[in-house]
């Protein structure tokens, strides 16, 4: 079973905030996508994590499903009861077993912690709320293996006496191997027996999915993922994000193991919040799940043809501008599609694609800086975040033409070639980028 905690553990990580509406739609897709558990924001205070001053207006705007278990994020009493006003019925606690990333993190000892974590669980029992326990750095926090393994095993018998819904052992800083994986799950689960064991995994390193495959071989079948893999640890230099939820469920695949998610479903939500961040993020299948005229986002009726929009009934010289145009009022986002799709999947298209759509070609330049730009854009899989700033700019009109050149050449790591180019600005089409 795969955990979604990008809407918590991603966004809070972004320095732009994310509209209310854009979380809840993110949300909603990652439920149409088969996750069943899905955390959804954290209360806590708005200074410390303004990303998270939505909380409950998220909560508020979560769609129906069933089957669906949504869950939020409480480090304090204060947040338990945000949590519990705003109507969920799954508390996360989480605390840390390292004493200097308690203090760092939670101001307090991680003894403290702990004595204040179980005064919120027995009072989230009593309303009747399910608890899932977090333990932070508990393969390490500024090395791997610096978390006393004594420490969480104890700090695991201590909370087996009370009815949790699982344990989640948090490789918080991305400190964890396979072996160590191995080890430190076996012992927890001696001094917690009968407790549903959770992986939190960090990919710091680049062993999140082989950490994942050694918790398989251990015994663990929950783990909690983040598409696109967003996330990090404010307090670790270089920290990196979650294991990827469509990474993950796409090696499930490939072990045979069943599982509701459909990854391609998730990339498609992982290049939304992309195009909203306007970054990118380490997660793989987002960019090679499907050709990029087969994705969309949102309701498969909606079937803009093009991401890039071109004024509705016209086709630029330059553009090769087959088919393309803008988005059909009813679609409420633009989106990376053509052509029109069925409904049984995000990938089955109707018909068949352009014959230079498989380049992202159908609605751009045939100028000189197509061929740098192709090449960059089929190395990602045809996804245009691949492209940074500059890239962008150098398919943009207002550029002019030596600029696109020269952005061009500065990609290829060449210098840029005096001159311009042979087409005249006028044959360049109209674009509009999301």
């Amino acid at each position: 079973m795969l955990c979604e905690v990008g809407p918590r553990d991603g966004f809070q990580f972004e320095d732009q905030f994310i509209p209310t509406r854009v979380k809840a739609e993110i949300i909603e897709a990652l439920a149409d996508a088969g996750l069943r558990r899905i955390q959804v924001t954290s209360f806590v205070h708005p200074r410390k994590v303004p990303q998270m001053k939505d909380a409950e207006e998220v909560v508020d705007r979560l769609p129906e499903r069933e089957g669906v278990t949504y869950a939020g994020l409480a480090l304090n009493q204060r947040g338990l009861e945000r949590l519990c006003d705003a109507g969920l019925e799954q508390a996360d606690l989480s605390i840390a077993t390292h004493d200097r990333h308690s203090r760092d993190n939670a101001g307090m000892s991680a003894t403290e912690a702990a004595a204040e974590a179980e005064e919120m669980t027995q009072w989230a029992l009593a309303r009747d709320l399910s608890v899932q326990m977090g333990f932070q750095t508990v393969f390490g926090y500024e090395a791997p293996g610096d978390t006393p393994l004594a420490q969480v095993t104890a700090l695991a018998e201590r909370f087996a006496q009370y009815p949790l819904e699982s344990l989640s052992l948090a490789d918080t800083t991305g400190m964890a191997n396979p072996q160590m994986v191995r080890r430190r799950v076996e012992a927890v689960r001696e001094a917690a027996p009968g407790v549903p064991l959770v992986l939190h995994l960090h990919d710091t390193r680049g062993l999140g999915l082989a950490n994942v495959c050694a918790a398989l071989e251990a015994g663990v079948e929950r783990f909690d993922t983040s598409l696109a893999g967003m996330g990090g640890c404010p307090f670790v230099h270089g920290a990196a994000g979650n294991v990827a939820t469509e990474d993950t469920a796409y090696l499930f695949e490939q072990l045979g193991r069943e599982t509701s998610v459909d990854y391609r479903r998730v990339a498609a939500a992982a290049r939304r919040v992309e195009d909203v961040l306007e970054k990118r993020f380490p997660g793989k299948l987002k960019c090679s799940a499907c050709p990029p005229w087969k994705y969309s986002f949102g309701s498969p009726a909606c079937p803009p043809p093009c991401r890039r929009s071109v004024r509705p009934g016209t086709r630029s010289a330059g553009s090769r501008a087959a088919g393309c145009g803008a988005a059909p009022a009813a679609c409420s986002w633009p989106a990376r599609s053509w052509p029109p799709r069925s409904t049984s999947s995000p990938c089955a298209p109707t018909a068949s694609p352009p014959p230079t759509a498989g380049r992202w070609s159908a609605c751009v330049p045939t100028s000189r800086p197509r061929a740098c730009w192709g090449r960059l854009s089929r190395q990602g899989g045809g996804c245009v975040a691949t492209l940074g700033p500059t890239a962008r700019a150098s398919l943009c009109p207002s550029v002019g033409r030596r600029g696109a050149r020269a952005s061009c050449a500065q990609r290829r790591g060449k210098p840029a070639a005096r001159g311009s180019s042979r087409r005249s600005p006028s044959r360049w089409p109209t674009t509009t980028y999301a």
